[in-house]
């Protein structure tokens, strides 16, 4: 059974996505990170990962959208 998302809901999953790569840019730029900064890198890549894997989500996104999310 395949899940039916709004438009509403499909934009807010977009955001998240978003926030997820702010937040990898940010510790990227750290010189070093903590053990749990690390996990959370690889959990914000990891939930990257998913969304694209997902058709409602990624037909939804622009290309160049998908581009910048890819590049994560």
């Amino acid at each position: 059974m395949e899940l039916t998302h709004t438009p509403e809901q499909v934009a807010k999953h977009i955001v998240d996505a978003y926030d997820s790569v702010t937040l990898i840019a940010t510790l990227k730029t750290k010189p070093s990170l903590t053990e749990k900064e690390t996990k959370r890198l690889a959990a914000n890549k990891k939930h990257i990962e998913i969304m694209l894997s997902l058709d409602w989500f990624s037909s939804a996104l622009t290309p160049e959208q998908k581009t910048e999310l890819e590049a994560v």
